[in-house]
């Protein structure tokens, strides 16, 4: 009886809670375009709901941006030592680091944190952390890991596509679907980077620890973007 009654009690606040986001939906999108009234009203919700994506893209993009100029020697160079270095900002792949990180991981990482905030919803709290823990490393970390690795290496190394700026020459379609397929290939057909990335990241677990257990949702992604620093002069090496 005493499990009926707990099961009862979980269906009702489920019920509830799908209610409330069904009332939100319909408020936010069930508004006449015709009345002048609603406009206003209608434009701030879509700048409101934009808003987060464009602020977690600006931020994964400085810290792209920062992650591979270190990777290229912002604090350290062969030949010069320790020091700083402002001239690794001037190399190609800072730029499409950065923009990789703007267009790509910002949003795609809130929106993430959004989805498996609503999708995991165990009573207990420690299951609740452990299911997003590794749904992080292994789901999220080898879609993002073979994202970027293809991303970047179709915006710098693969034949065809070449540097920014650079001329395609006479046989752009071949050489387009050439990159193409190598960038592929190198983001998401290596067995052996991906079971290797998948290695280094539980170097970055107790940061999902601290993320899934303490950081609240509106800070996740500030937080894992601090890490990132670190994760993306990893990821340097492999793409």
């Amino acid at each position: 009886r005493d499990v009926t009654q707990h099961e009862n009690d979980t269906l009702k606040r489920k019920i509830k809670h799908l209610k409330q986001r069904l009332h939100e939906a319909k408020t936010m999108f069930d508004l006449d375009p015709h009345q002048t009234s609603t406009r206003p009203l209608m434009r701030m919700r879509k700048r409101d709901i934009a808003r987060p994506y464009v602020e977690k893209g600006i931020m994964s993009g400085t810290i792209y941006m920062i992650g591979e100029a270190i990777a290229c020697g912002l604090l350290f160079q062969k030949d010069l030592g320790y020091g700083f270095y402002p001239s690794a900002f001037l190399h190609y792949s800072v730029l499409h680091s950065t923009l990789v990180g703007m267009l790509a991981n910002g949003p795609l990482l809130h929106l993430f944190f959004e989805v498996i905030e609503r999708v995991i919803c165990f009573q207990s709290e420690l299951y609740n952390v452990l299911c997003k823990i590794i749904l992080d490393q292994v789901v999220w970390g080898c879609v993002w890991n073979s994202t970027y690795i293809f991303l970047m290496n179709l915006a710098t190394d693969s034949p065809g596509f070449g540097y920014i700026g650079e001329g395609l020459g006479t046989d752009a379609p071949y050489d387009l679907a050439k990159g193409f397929t190598s960038a592929f290939s190198k983001g998401f057909l290596d067995v052996n980077v991906h079971q290797e990335l998948l290695k280094q990241g539980l170097k970055m677990l107790p940061m999902d620890i601290i993320c899934y257990w303490i950081i609240p949702l509106r800070l996740r992604a500030v937080w894992v973007a601090l890490g990132d620093v670190a994760w993306v002069t990893i990821l340097s090496r492999y793409d």
